[in-house]
């Protein structure tokens, strides 16, 4: 079901805004916002085209919650199921025109997103050296925990530090599908 400007999937990542609250720079925590409310209006905009169209019935949203694999297994699953709630009630909360409910919904809790780690990985500007170490580690198999440890651990923790900085915090995302 395509026409020029209706997709079966679309994908927006977008940020949480403590992520640069967190920096203490009041520029960024502004731009951070502002780029988060851009973000969720391109949601809105795509759920009005969407029901705009007769051609369209709308069967089922799909919402995906991620978190970055710093924290605990248990919390990062919590954290992505939580996630993907907000957005869904956001929506619902912002579209009633729709008669939106949670039965519209289809959660995906994309939990620990080590795909994605390796994906913003390979195109951060981290040395080539540094990220096969890393890929070499998501890539191992390790469980989740052991996994973390052995990235921590890389040079003495400055490759994990780095990675904390310019890595993980794009992996902090819902997305709707």
């Amino acid at each position: 079901r395509r026409s020029s400007d209706l997709y079966d999937c679309l994908r927006v990542n977008f940020p949480n805004g403590d992520m640069v609250g967190h920096t203490g720079s009041l520029e960024a925590t502004i731009c951070g916002v502002e780029a988060l409310d851009l973000q969720l209006a391109r949601i809105l905009a795509a759920v009005d085209k969407i029901y705009a169209n007769p051609k369209f019935k709308v069967d089922q949203i799909e919402i995906a919650g991620y978190a970055s694999p710093e924290g605990s297994v248990r919390f990062n699953k919590w954290l992505g199921e939580n996630r993907a709630k907000a957005l869904i009630n956001y929506i619902i909360t912002n579209r009633p025109q729709y008669g939106l409910t949670e039965a519209n919904f289809r959660m995906r809790n994309g939990e620990e997103n080590w795909e994605g780690l390796k994906r913003l990985t390979r195109a951060s500007n981290i040395p080539d050296e540094d990220i096969a170490r890393i890929v070499e580690v998501i890539d191992s198999d390790l469980a989740a925990e052991p996994k973390k440890a052995a990235l921590k651990a890389l040079d003495g923790g400055r490759i994990y530090r780095r990675m904390l900085e310019e890595v993980y915090p794009h992996l902090r995302c819902a997305r709707y599908l």
